[in-house]
């Protein structure tokens, strides 16, 4: 279940906060960590608002309602998985992310999107699982390309489908440590596919019609594309926002390298040229923590080397 979401409440209030309420508010806190994706914070915003209201309401009203099957598309870093331990996070629900880099056949040591659900089981009990939960499904993009040649990766996406539809999925655990096989409901388990889908042109991201046949011409079934509720495609940043993210990341890292108490700022040009290189380069905004680290590790020694010989 939902223990308690991140919500201010008025002491002594049994009025619950309204959908335009609830939604406003995780607004603003997913703007405050996602710079430049207004249009998904408000989209994600939507979503989790929604379920909330989906996990208060009536159980008779809400038995046969799904939880929300979600598609979050964008570049390398851009903050698809992020985005999606975020609502996790507003929830304070289970969770688990399941990589499809990793999946692999039987026989061979990697892993299948049922070990998501059975991760869950195993640390929450079925009931939390089936009562609120999320599975992330990050690099969806590599299996819909695998499925193409190979039947076994063309098995593991209509496996999905049966999740996708709120289905009673069984669960073989690898060891004894849930005491046997488990059947899971994922009426209630929002599930939240996450891939750099190249090839969709950016124009076909305007539009859910538009977003739905960009992604069956990349080599999503139609059985899928019916069971996804929502579609959500990051932008590209600006560079103002680049620039944003990179003071804000810096003003994370800086503390680790205090020395005693000299704190330091990097020049305006280094913090430039660090944007650029982030903004121009291909690695996303992972790269701008890299290079934070390196410059003021360089700049650090100095500080240290410079005190050492000049007390």
């Amino acid at each position: 279940m939902i223990k308690g979401s991140v919500l201010p409440v008025k002491p002594h209030s049994k009025k619950r906060p309204s959908w335009a309420e609830k939604y406003l508010i995780y607004e603003g806190l997913l703007n405050e960590r996602f710079i430049g994706q207004e249009q998904a914070c408000r989209e994600l915003a939507g979503i989790v608002a929604s379920f909330i209201n989906l996990m208060t309401m009536d159980k008779t009203i809400a038995r046969d309602l799904l939880a929300p099957r979600v598609i979050i598309s964008g570049g390398t870093s851009q903050g698809k998985t992020s985005m999606s331990m975020a609502i996790a996070d507003f929830l304070n629900c289970p969770y688990s992310i399941i990589n499809c880099g990793a999946i692999t056949p039987e026989g061979y040591k990697g892993t299948n999107i049922s070990d998501g659900l059975f991760q869950m089981v195993q640390s929450h009990g079925q009931e939390e699982v089936e009562a609120g939960s999320i599975l992330i499904i990050d690099e969806f993009c590599k299996l819909i390309q695998r499925s193409k040649q190979d039947p076994f990766y063309q098995s593991c996406i209509y496996n999905l489908l049966g999740i996708l539809g709120g289905e009673k999925i069984l669960i073989n655990p690898k060891d004894d440590s849930i005491g046997g096989p488990v059947l899971l409901d994922t009426k209630k388990i929002i599930v939240i596919l996450c891939g750099i889908f190249k090839g969709v042109p950016q124009r076909a991201w305007s539009n859910q019609k538009n977003s739905i046949n960009g992604l069956i011409k990349f080599g999503f079934p139609d059985e899928l594309m019916g069971r996804i509720s929502h579609i959500i495609a990051l932008k590209k940043l600006m560079k103002s926002d680049v620039a944003q993210i990179v003071g804000r990341e810096f003003e994370k890292i800086m503390p680790l390298y205090q020395t005693g108490k000299i704190s330091f700022d990097l020049p305006l040009s280094e913090m430039k040229k660090i944007t650029n290189e982030v903004y121009s380069g291909p690695l996303g905004i992972r790269y701008a923590k890299m290079l934070l680290h390196q410059k003021m590790y360089d700049v650090a020694q100095k500080t240290a080397i410079d005190d050492m010989f000049n007390p």
